[in-house]
Order: structure tokens, then sequence, then C-alpha cells
């Protein structure tokens, strides 16, 4: 890691270089590679994150591109998170990031345990509403297996969704949380 890439961020009052290197060896596996996952993926790389995965069985449809904007024409009908891993990886060279290309199941579990050893630095972030249920899922029988405390969060992304805009009921955002 090259902390000349963070000079601006190191200004900041309580920001250190130890802080940073903190950062950059933390874990982090986002469920779910569409809406929101956008900009909490640029703020994750930005921030300095240096271990990042992306679990999306989707492909990029025409409908996403006007608010997934890492996503454009030529991605077309590609797997959401192994684009998103190429993006990333070609504008961050620093970072270890990975493809999940599977809508995440509870038999996943221990294929995330052997890529996130003891998940001592990993925050699950599971995004709402479809990641949500499999994200609780997923993070109580992880709890359970490795018999420690897993940082959790849920974020929203129903405003970034177009296919919840087809209904006739106004669109209500969910509670969400990040117990961090």
């Amino acid at each position: 890691m090259n902390l000349d890439f963070f000079e601006k961020q190191l200004l900041i009052d309580n920001f250190s270089e130890k802080l940073q290197k903190k950062i950059f060896d933390t874990n982090c596996l986002v469920i779910g590679g569409g809406g929101i996952a956008h900009p909490l993926l640029t703020y994750l790389v930005s921030t300095g994150f240096g271990n990042i995965s992306i679990a999306d069985g989707d492909k990029v449809e025409l409908s996403n591109l006007h608010r997934q904007y890492h996503f454009n024409a030529s991605d077309l009908n590609k797997r959401k998170a192994e684009v998103l891993k190429e993006k990333f990886k070609n504008e961050y060279k620093f970072i270890d990031i990975k493809s999940i290309n599977k809508f995440l199941e509870e038999k996943d579990l221990f294929e995330l345990i052997e890529n996130h050893d003891d998940f001592e630095n990993t925050v699950l972030v599971s995004l709402m509403p479809r990641g949500r249920n499999i994200g609780k899922k997923i993070h109580k029988k992880l709890e359970k297996i490795i018999d420690k405390k897993i940082h959790y969060g849920e974020l929203d992304s129903s405003f970034y969704r177009d296919d919840l805009r087809r209904k006739s009921s106004p669109i209500i955002p969910h509670k969400m949380s990040m117990n961090v």
C-alpha cells in the first residue's frame, strides 16, 4: 500500500498511518453488486480497504446503466461481481478484490470462511431489500460456526432500483443499521 495515495485523508484529525494500515488490512464482504453497492464500493476502495469480496449472481442489464454507474453498455450480460472486480482492480492496483458470481446461500458459508480467515477484520454489509434476509442468515450462521462476533450492517438500496418504481404504491425506505 502506498500511503502517498491517501495523503489527503491522513491530514484529517485523529487519522494516522496506523489507522490507514488497519483499514487496508480489513476484509469487507459486500452482498449485492447493484444499486447502492456502486457508491459503497467506491468509498470502500477510495478509503483504502485492501481486501474486498463482492457477491452477486446477477448480470448487467440495460435498466441498470442509469444508476449503477460503474457499468456501461459494453458490460451488458456480464456478471456484475466480475465486472466490478475488473474495474476496481484496474483503477486501484493495491487492493485484493474477489468476485463471487452467484447469489449466496447458506451452503456457501465455508467458502466465505476460507476467503476471510477468522473474520476478525471483516465487515459483512448486506444490501436491502433482497440481500437482507440472506445477509442476516449468513451473519448468524457464520458467528455460530466460528464462535466470534462479526461486524454486520444493512444498507437500503430501494431508491436505486428501477423494479420497485413500477409499483403503484410509494417506496418506503427500510430501517438501516451498522453495528461496526
